[in-house]
């Protein structure tokens, strides 16, 4: 378990910036 919390706080903290990184794209398009 405590090899496992740092990996899904990772990949959380990924998705996140994922996100905010697709948001960002719609938004572009959506101004284009």
């Amino acid at each position: 378990k405590i090899l496992s919390l740092p990996t899904v706080r990772y990949a959380n903290i990924r998705n996140s910036e994922a996100g905010c990184f697709v948001a960002r794209i719609e938004r572009v398009i959506e101004e284009g």
